[in-house]
């Protein structure tokens, strides 16, 4: 987890494998709508943002580094990004969803139990 904090999050950059499998398939499987709204639970630097908007979301960015935060909110200011773990999180927000995307979350998770408490 050092990699997404300080001096770290400064130069992180999400892998080739990233930008050719994952982006292309989230752009793929991610249903245009007139309205609605996404939280990407592990968001890092908001990489999805423009994804997710240009489909027609509002973007809500949660992430447990502050450091990646920092970095997502000078990268797309006009997102809402909130710092907390991927189980904690309910009680930050009073929007409902109509998305929610995890996608490198649960790897980092050292147990199960907090995969099954998160979701």
């Amino acid at each position: 987890m050092n990699e997404y904090t300080g001096q770290s999050a400064k130069y992180y950059q999400q892998s080739t494998s990233k930008h050719i499998l994952l982006l292309p398939a989230v752009e793929r499987h991610l249903p245009p709508v007139k309205s609605g709204r996404l939280l990407d639970v592990g968001c890092g630097t908001g990489d999805l943002f423009s994804t997710v908007t240009d489909k027609g979301y509002l973007y809500y960015g949660l992430d447990v580094s502050r450091d990646m935060l920092e970095q997502a909110r000078v990268r797309h200011p006009q997102g809402d990004f909130r710092e907390a773990d991927a189980t904690s999180f309910s009680n930050l927000y009073q929007e409902k969803f109509d998305a929610v995307m995890s996608l490198m979350v649960f790897p980092c998770m050292e147990k199960k139990e907090m995969i099954v408490e998160s979701l």
